[in-house]
């Protein structure tokens, strides 16, 4: 396996740049998911870590070889397309061993290489089958095998998933973390879905425009979002201007001041977020039960049950905030109605200065 390195990487068609001087350290053995929404660039990087595409600047390394401009045949990368690219006249055994017979494998050592890798994906009963034969979950680990067969140094996945059903979904992401942790490979994953991403991941690298806003794990692009993009497009998040006013303190447009406990890395002191989930209500300010005076008072707007949380929906002066209750009782939380004035608060640190 191999580390993978970019420098200023960046792409250009005519006068558009779709990857803006990119730089990313990749660690051997990581799983690293490029998140973002579409048209921001993640999966021209992906194509450019493949060779498939080709950058205008900078430079690309696997290890300490540098590969910026080298063929995919040479770069020794398994790459698993949304497609899936079986070829359809071929069965799932010949397509596993397509790429060994390229690298020009004795014919000994293909059969059983393909046997492991299909046995790796829970397909070797299947090998015999033609593409057509299989569902779209087995042609994606049909896919898969035919990726790791020949032990590549780098396992690249563009949105491999989002072909599947919900459900199977589900069941082949949780496979594919499980496989990428028993071969040690080192893997870049491309998605615009989040919770793929925050399952899936060591590491997530959050993209808009070109541009990399957040590089981190799972709990602190979730937990700590470095700015306004990256909370929004991670989850649901509360947002209220207003001014930093100085040790932890900031003022709300409301005229109230509330606590916040961490500041994102590139501040603009004029908005604070909170996850729904981290608010807790309470009748009042006296009735505060963590008691730390994080809080802040609403006018509850409407109260909504989801099943296993309930959402309620508050007005803070002119700005609204959500807050998420979970149900721990059939009957759900139904001490507020709309109309009543609560006391919405949190935990020191959970709230971020954006």
């Amino acid at each position: 396996m191999s580390s993978i390195t970019l420098e200023n990487v960046t792409k250009r068609y005519g006068s558009l740049t779709t990857v803006d001087k990119l730089n990313l350290d990749i660690q051997k053995e990581e799983f690293l998911a490029f998140l973002g929404p579409s048209g921001c660039g993640k999966t021209t990087t992906l194509r450019m870590i493949a060779g498939l595409t080709l950058p205008d600047d900078g430079a690309i390394h696997f290890g300490s070889r540098d590969v910026t401009f080298l063929p995919p045949y040479s770069r020794n990368a398994g790459i698993v397309f949304q497609s899936y690219a079986l070829f359809p006249h071929m069965t799932i055994a010949d397509n596993v061993a397509f790429g060994l017979q390229m690298r020009k494998i004795a014919k000994s050592d293909i059969g059983p290489q393909v046997t492991r890798a299909l046995q790796l994906v829970q397909m070797e009963h299947l090998a015999g089958r033609m593409p057509h034969e299989l569902s779209g979950g087995q042609q994606q680990r049909a896919a898969l095998a035919r990726a790791i067969v020949y032990e590549p140094d780098a396992l690249l996945l563009d949105e491999p998933l989002s072909a599947l059903d919900a459900k199977l979904r589900l069941e082949v992401r949780n496979e594919l973390r499980a496989l990428q942790k028993t071969l040690g490979l080192t893997t870049v994953f491309v998605t615009h879905d989040q919770d793929e991403a925050i399952s899936v991941a060591d590491r997530i690298a959050v993209m808009s425009g070109g541009r990399i806003e957040q590089v981190g794990t799972p709990t602190e692009i979730y937990e700590r979002p470095a700015n306004r993009f990256v909370a929004e497009f991670i989850g649901a998040s509360n947002f209220l201007t207003g001014q930093d006013v100085g040790a932890g303190q900031f003022k709300l447009t409301s005229g109230q001041t509330v606590g916040f406990g961490h500041a994102g890395a590139r501040a603009e002191r004029g908005t604070i977020s909170i996850r729904p989930e981290k608010i807790r209500l309470s009748e009042s300010r006296n009735h505060d039960e963590t008691g730390n005076g994080h809080g802040m008072d609403a006018t509850v707007k409407s109260v909504i049950y989801r099943g296993a949380l309930t959402e309620v929906l508050m007005n803070v002066g002119s700005e609204e905030i959500t807050a998420h209750c979970q149900n721990f009782d059939t009957a759900g939380p139904k001490r507020f109605a709309p109309g009543d004035t609560v006391y919405a608060h949190w935990a020191p640190d959970a709230a971020v200065l954006l």
